[in-house]
This record gives C-alpha cells, structure tokens and sequence, in this order.
C-alpha cells in the first residue's frame, strides 16, 4: 500500500486536495442540524414524553462515543481510507432512514448508526492532517477543518429549516449531502495504510489528554442544551418555531466558521487565555438566550456565541501536542468522545438537574447552563494564573 501511495503523489499543498480532506468536516456536526424537527415531530408521536422526540437529536452522539475509539483499530485492519468510505456510507445510508418511515423506534436506530458511521471517520481527519501537513500549515488545517464543520452544520441546518415546510420527514434529505464527501475523498485521497508514521494508531494516552477530555465534556454537557432546546424555546416565548430555530442555529454555525478561520490571529493575541475568554463569552449568550423573550436579541446573542467558537480547535490542538507520539487517532479520538458523550448527556443532566430544583422551562435550563459555563470559565482562569505555568497549547 506505501508504494501506490507514492506512485499517485498527490498535490498535497493545492485547495483539491485540502478540501478533499475537510470535505470530511462537513459531516462531523450533522447530527443536530435537524434539531428543528423536534416541535413537528412531538406532535407526530403525541403520546412519547418530548424527552425522548430530543434523542432524535442527541443519540447519534452515543453512537458516535461508542464508535469513534474503534476506528484507529478497525483502520489497522483495513485501511484508513476504507474506514472513512464506510462510515461516509453508512453516514447517508442512515441519514435518509428517517425520509421513508414514521416508526420511531426505527428513526432511533438509524440515528444511532449515522453516529456511529461519523464515529468511524471523525477522528481520522485528525490523522490524514497529521500526515500530510506540519507547523503552520497543520495549525491553518486545524482553523480550517473547525470553519468548514461549521460552515456544514449552517448550510445543512439551513436546508433542513426549508426542507421543513414541507414536513418532518423531508428534512432528513439534507443526509444527500455527504455524496459529496464520498466523491470527493474517494477519488482524491489515497489509502495509507502500512506507512507506520502515516496510521498514528497507537492505543496509549496520557493524563494531559484526559484532562483537556474532561474540559470538553463539561463545557458540551453547558453548552449542548442550547440546540436541543432551542426550538422548544421559541415556541415557548412565542416568536418562532422550528424553521426560527433552524435559522438561528445557522447563524451560530456561521459566526464560528468566521472565529475559525480567524482562529490563528486570535491565538496570536490571546495565547491560552483564549480558553476562559470563549467559555465565559458562551455562558453569557446563553444567558441572554434564555433570558431573551424576541427573536431579534436571540439572533444576535446566538451569533455572538458562535463567535466564540475556538474552544475545539485549542483544545484538539493542545491534545495533540501534549499527547503520546503516534497515537494522533487516540488522542482526537478522547476528545470527540468527550465531545460527544457531552452533548449526548446534556439534556439528561440539565433536566434532572433543573426538575430536582422544581423547574423545568427551556429558559430556566439554560441559565442554568450559563452558570455551569461561568464556573468552568473561573476555575480555568484561577488555575491558569496560581497552578499552572508550562503546559499551555
């Protein structure tokens, strides 16, 4: 296999090839982009707690957790290019499920597999990265690869809100788009499995890693409830709905495309203060979303949060440099996992959490949300200034 990877040699530096790569990304945060389905489909399945209609959204994160840490193993055994096309494969397969059936338990499964087929390839970008590039061209691809998942997430959120008029089902056609990816990846990219440096597949870690996991997870648990609940809030505030949510989210996804291509001046200026300075600056829009009551300061509190996402790109940048060698897939592979579980617990957590405190309104949730954010934003900042001198990204 290392000799028809040379004997193809690639043009690794063209936009081609780049974009054949973080075509990937455009994938990675799919999975939520049909949260605006949640209010249509409660009253599809009138008699299921809206509970469980929120998982519609949540559960690809625990097939994505369960799966993601496998993939370095499954590609070992066949390959890091055919690891990708399966999980792209069964990434539309699924997707569409949803398109043709009103059985939930079966729009469930299938939500579950689309997790599970971007838990195959999601690590794995991290990888190919990691081989082809280094120094600035690695950080560029990182700030790269955050903006292009963001800018996916906007067009399919936004396709999905129009998709919506027409009915529930009809949004789940937004799962076509990962045709692309397939097209593009499987005719450019080349396989490399059996190059030793190019699998970065050793199955160790170190605390360093596990730490920045933990951060992710916690901030993910605040900051996810945010898209599960947001639609539900609209409605509850009367001015919007789901097509509002969808379009909202957009603009989310949209202003943290432009933080991560702007991600590398940012570090520059802030250094590792940037870390507390984005977690703050997302508890406090999530305050005002839930303490918002127009669609107008929603907007424009929703899109100042998306601002502040360059928590991904820090944190897997600092996974990677402070992590073993040669275990790239592992150590992005803990930090998705982070990510993921986060996300996929968030409800879970914030509505016990709020339901122990006799309240259970979206708005309440998420103040409760931004206090979480506030903490972890305080405790990062003291640490930071009394404990720790040497091992920023």
């Amino acid at each position: 296999m290392q000799q028809s990877h040379q004997a193809k040699q690639p043009n690794v530096h063209s936009w081609t090839f780049k974009f054949a790569i973080l075509s990937l990304a455009l994938m990675v945060q799919a999975a939520p982009a049909v949260a605006g389905t949640i209010p249509l489909m409660s009253r599809t399945f009138s008699k299921l707690p809206l509970s469980m209609i929120e998982t519609v959204s949540t559960i690809p994160n625990l097939g994505i957790l369960i799966c993601v840490l496998l993939s370095g193993v499954i590609a070992k055994w066949i390959g890091n290019k055919k690891t990708v096309m399966v999980g792209l494969i069964l990434t539309l397969a699924s997707g569409i499920v949803p398109v043709f059936t009103s059985s939930f338990p079966l729009i469930l499964a299938s939500r579950f597999v689309l997790g599970i087929g971007i838990g195959l390839f999601n690590p794995l970008i991290y990888t190919f990265m990691a081989y082809y590039y280094s120094g600035n061209e690695l950080s560029s691809m990182y700030g790269y690869e955050n903006a292009v998942a963001n800018l996916g997430s906007a067009a399919l959120t936004s396709l999905a809100g129009l998709l919506l008029k027409l009915g529930w089902h009809e949004a789940y056609w937004i799962y076509v788009v990962t045709l692309l990816a397939i097209l593009m990846f499987g005719l450019l990219v080349p396989n490399t499995q059996g190059n030793q440096q190019t699998s970065n597949t050793e199955l160790k870690t170190n605390w360093s890693v596990i730490g920045y996991t933990l951060y992710i997870f916690l901030t993910n648990i605040s900051f996810y409830i945010v898209i599960v609940k947001l639609a539900t809030l609209v409605e509850a505030e009367h001015y919007g709905n789901g097509t509002t949510a969808s379009v909202l989210i957009s603009l989310m996804t949209l202003f943290g495309m432009i933080a991560s291509v702007a991600y590398g001046r940012l570090y520059k200026r802030f250094k590792h203060w940037i870390l507390p300075i984005a977690v703050f600056g997302i508890g406090l829009t999530t305050l005002a979303i839930g303490l918002s009551k127009n669609v107008w300061v929603t907007a424009v509190a929703i899109s100042l949060m998306g601002a502040c996402f360059v928590i991904t790109p820090y944190l897997m940048m600092a996974a990677q440099s402070h992590g073993p060698k040669g275990a790239t897939t592992v150590s992005s592979g803990l930090m998705i996992v982070g990510m993921n579980l986060g996300a996929f617990l968030s409800p879970i957590v914030m509505d016990t959490v709020a339901s122990m405190l006799g309240h259970d309104s979206p708005s309440f949730i998420l103040v409760l949300a931004a206090i979480l954010l506030f903490i972890i934003a305080a405790w990062n900042t003291v640490y930071d200034l009394f404990f720790d001198h040497h091992s920023h990204a």
